[in-house]
């Protein structure tokens, strides 16, 4: 919170005015836009839910766990259209085909990952670090082992992570905290 305050002074500290602050709120405010929209709309046709996040900016989220599993490929297929402005994927429970970690890479602005339940395997996290804003990693209930977490070393931009009901061993647990001592591992 300090933070944002001297990140705010140093912005030259703008405070509305009287007039601005008994102004009335306009009662809509559009969000997004229409290529977006339709986007949102098409990976929607394919089971999948995809919307603008809550907090009202310009990105998106996409929950692919509930998409029926002969649509899945197609809704990956559409992941692709929205590029930068996609920064949270849910794919949790999903047996992804290979190709899904490559697609990832394309991703600049994905903050969170949702993998846990999924097929993900040690080598598939090994594009992960390119991800320069991910910020958070669920990897509960995977096979993920010693051998992947060496990947995340180098995920930088990585606050948090589960690693719960995982093949890691408490000694590359530790090894991962020694190398991220900023990182929050969750692993019981």
């Amino acid at each position: 919170d300090i933070d944002l305050v001297r990140q705010w002074i140093a912005a030259g500290a703008y405070w509305p005015d009287a007039t601005e602050l008994n102004s009335p709120l306009p009662v809509y405010v559009q969000a997004g836009d229409v290529q977006t929209d339709q986007l949102i709309e098409q990976i929607n046709h394919t089971g999948a839910k995809a919307e603008y996040n809550a907090w009202g900016d310009e990105s998106v989220r996409v929950d692919l766990g509930v998409v029926d599993s002969d649509q899945l490929q197609n809704a990956l297929n559409q992941l692709q259209q929205l590029g930068n402005k996609l920064s949270w994927i849910d794919v949790s429970n999903l047996a992804l085909p290979p190709d899904f970690y490559q697609q990832l890479q394309h991703f600049k602005h994905l903050e969170r990952l949702h993998l846990d339940g999924s097929n993900v395997a040690n080598n598939d996290l090994e594009g992960l670090p390119k991800l320069t804003k991910l910020h958070y990693l669920n990897l509960y209930n995977t096979q993920v082992s010693d051998e992947g977490l060496k990947h995340l070393r180098a995920c930088s931009s990585l606050k948090r992570i589960y690693l719960s009901k995982t093949q890691a061993t408490k000694k590359g647990i530790q090894a991962l905290q020694r190398a991220r001592a900023d990182l929050k591992i969750v692993y019981r």
